[in-house]
């Protein structure tokens, strides 16, 4: 696991707890960037929960009395001092955990299969949600001071839902429903119940939360668009796509945001495959491994970032997963002290994102010099369907490609300019 300091990485080794092959992962983090919390190989199980404070010692999650059990603890209190997930005792069974009593199992929903899991965490512990599995089907599920109670589904879809996040102050809490258009994200409150969201038009009737602000005025997570599965950002005026990374399939998640909701965190994909990203209003998605590199922590070289998994509550420390130099998967915590607000360290060619409307196509796309670029559209059988030169300059732009009777398919885009291409596939439905 490697730790940022002040800009300078620092590479001590892992210590995993001590056991099977190498192999582990960040899931969680404290507000205050201290307390870590994931998994990893040992001794006694495959994936035995973890939990790290400062030094760089992967402590293990035990059970009560002292015991080794198989866990995942994806969420824990802002301070770190109450940690939930779930355990394995022959089916997957909610727990709780705290340093005085370790995992202790919390009651599934009576009535149906044994199986049940933590996914959110109130900031006192007190309230902490997920799902059960009820006589009608896998149900989001709060467990208030130990007590479970079923949540219910959105009305009219196959009953599947599963609650994700829960506020600070226990009140209102974030998941994914099924609604008779499909899978959405929804909003609880007692005076409310389950609300869904809706949708972001064009694409699959799906989205799913990941993370949100303390206060649920902001939810990230990823949908379905025109594009394929996209990252977004929800507040009160609608969901926002965030687009991918440049130069690979089509696929982005959202998987945590800072308290202000400023700074969005998650994976997007590349031709290296998945690769962490941050997102802010002002720069857009970057990959966060050319922002550390930018910033001068060279020590993520020889790195791949797949992942970016958990923020800080001031945005100034991020976790996630990689694949370390010798192939294996590793979690890794960058502390970055002003980092965000680094400059990307050049600008690049790249076609960020594409919108299928009725009149054409709208691209955010990167141009990389003052040169003039051309921007052209194909089908599948390679012929040329509207072509545009770009003379805007170098930096972010946002550009009409105007079409006429354009089917639905699959379509190119190619983007040239100074002996430089970057090609997008994006389809078109009518």
């Amino acid at each position: 696991m490697f730790r940022t300091v002040g800009g300078r990485a620092v590479l001590p080794g892992h210590r995993r707890p001590a056991g099977r092959h190498f192999h582990s992962e960040a899931l969680a983090i404290s507000d205050d960037g201290r307390v870590v919390v994931g998994r990893s190989s040992s001794a006694h199980s495959s994936e035995e929960g973890f939990y790290k404070i400062a030094a760089d010692t992967l402590v293990p999650l035990l059970g009560s009395g002292g015991v080794h059990v198989t866990s995942e603890p994806p969420s824990l209190t802002p301070l770190g001092d109450v940690i939930a997930g779930r355990v394995s005792t022959g089916s997957l069974q909610a727990a709780r955990w705290t340093a005085t009593t370790g995992w202790v199992a919390l009651p599934d929903i009576p009535g149906g299969d044994f199986a049940s899991q933590v996914l959110g965490i109130s900031a006192d512990g007190s309230v902490l949600v997920g799902w059960g599995a009820s006589p009608a089907g896998y149900e989001a599920a709060r467990w208030v001071n130990g007590n479970v109670i079923a949540m219910g589904d959105l009305a009219g879809g196959f009953h599947n839902s599963a609650a994700a996040q829960v506020t600070a102050d226990g009140g209102i809490i974030v998941g994914t429903g099924y609604s008779a258009a499909g899978a959405e994200v929804f909003r609880w409150s007692s005076t409310t119940g389950m609300v869904g969201l809706g949708e972001i038009p064009g694409g699959e009737y799906y989205s799913e939360p990941f993370g949100m602000t303390p206060d649920a005025s902001v939810i990230v997570g990823k949908a379905g668009t025109s594009q394929g599965t996209e990252a977004f950002r929800w507040t009160a005026q609608g969901f926002q796509p965030l687009g991918d990374l440049p130069n690979g399939i089509f696929e982005s998640i959202a998987l945590d945001v800072s308290a202000n909701g400023a700074t969005v965190v998650g994976l997007g994909t590349t031709d290296l495959g998945p690769e962490a990203f941050v997102w802010d209003a002002t720069n857009g998605m970057r990959r966060l491994k050319d922002v550390l590199l930018a910033a001068g922590v060279t020590a993520v070289t020889e790195w791949q970032l797949t992942e970016a998994t958990g923020i800080s509550a001031d945005g100034k420390t991020i976790i996630g997963n990689a694949t370390n130099p010798t192939g294996n998967t590793e979690g890794w915590i960058a502390t970055l002290p002003a980092v965000l607000d680094v400059s990307p360290p050049h600008t690049a060619l790249a076609i960020h994102a594409v919108q299928a409307r009725p009149t054409g196509f709208e691209i955010d796309l990167t141009l990389a010099a003052a040169t003039p670029a051309n921007l052209t559209l194909f089908d599948v059988a390679g012929r040329r369907l509207a072509e545009r030169m770009l003379t805007q300059g170098p930096g972010r732009h946002h550009i009409e490609l105007p079409t006429t009777g354009a089917a639905s398919g699959i379509y190119w885009l190619r983007l040239e300019q100074a002996g430089e291409q970057r090609v997008a596939r994006t389809p078109r439905l009518r």
